[in-house]
């Protein structure tokens, strides 16, 4: 785990188990190069397409901050350059090493919606195009007539014969002749949900060397989630820089995981740090409590796709 970079343990005892989730922190616009190259790794035609979004969104950002640069002092500390064995660890700002925790899930979930496509569905089965779009045609027209014969029938109904309602062609024909209409009801596909993890760790401070390492996780991930002031301290700048973003890692034997699912670039949106995990206010000599425990929940900024998976998360064949 050694590393030019800033890089916190806690435990110790996990840098001889090789059992950890690493959270590497990631500066924003930086991880724009490693995103374009990580998508580039599916094939020629991603990379030329990523690189040219990279460098677009580069464009864009140089011009923002050419025209903002006179007026607010730029803040946002250089990142260390740093070989990996992952895309965008080379930008990575920090790295945090914690123990696996006892509960490790992963949700997937994926947006099915039921159209319902009536008489059109009908149409869907023919063979060819050409077939499909005539026959549509006269689906419409007939639907149309449908609705216009609906529409006359309830009216006819309401008007002119007492007690009745709720008549339709589709009312009319089961009443009549014991069919209905088929509504073709359809399960189509609407988009993957981005992914959410969620992490609970209790740290005890063992000594005043573990003190210092808690202290300095919780820190960096407050200081990680939130934005930056382009003004020093003031923080009613025009602009802010993004929060950092982060992609978690897990570790066995000192190796990635490739079991262990990896993520992409992930938002750190909720923290929860309970001083008083037993109840009880116990404070070390320095002040410190003697326990902590704090909740991490991250939710990716896109959406998997089935190369996502072949690529890096669960690239084993």
């Amino acid at each position: 785990m050694a590393s030019s970079r800033t890089s916190l343990i806690y435990p110790k005892e996990i840098q001889d188990t090789g059992y950890f989730l690493k959270f590497s922190s990631y500066d924003y616009s930086k991880a724009q190069k490693a995103t374009a190259e990580q998508n580039a790794s599916v094939g020629s035609g991603l990379r030329n397409l990523g690189r040219s979004s990279a460098s677009f969104l580069q464009g864009i950002a140089s011009s923002i901050s050419g025209a903002i640069s006179g007026a607010e002092d730029q803040t946002t500390p250089g990142l260390t350059e740093t070989a990996g064995t992952s895309p965008g660890d080379n930008t990575a700002q920090n790295d945090i090493y914690l123990y696996l925790p006892p509960k490790l899930e992963y949700n997937y979930s994926a947006q099915w919606n039921s159209v319902s496509f009536g008489a059109l569905g009908a149409a869907m089965a023919a063979s060819g195009v050409s077939d499909f779009i005539g026959k549509a045609a006269q689906i419409g027209v007939a639907t149309a007539g449908s609705t216009f014969a609906d529409g006359a029938l309830e009216k006819l109904a309401n008007n002119t014969i007492p007690k009745t309602s709720g008549v339709s062609l589709d009312t009319l024909l089961g009443g009549a002749f014991g069919v209905v209409f088929n509504d073709n009801t359809l399960q189509t596909f609407g988009n993957m949900d981005v992914r959410s993890f969620n992490f609970t760790y209790l740290m005890v401070a063992r000594n005043q060397k573990e003190e210092d390492d808690i202290r300095a996780i919780i820190k960096t991930f407050k200081r990680g989630m939130h934005p930056g002031a382009r003004q020093k301290g003031n923080n009613a700048t025009v602009f802010l820089d993004y929060p950092l973003i982060w992609r978690i890692m897990p570790t066995v034997n000192g190796n990635v995981s490739n079991f262990l699912p990896r993520t992409k670039f992930c938002a750190l949106n909720r923290l929860s740090v309970d001083y008083t995990p037993d109840n009880v206010l116990a404070l070390t000599r320095e002040n410190f409590v003697q326990a902590v425990q704090i909740s991490l929940s991250f939710t990716e900024l896109e959406p998997m796709t089935s190369a996502d998976v072949d690529t890096f998360e669960d690239p084993i064949k």
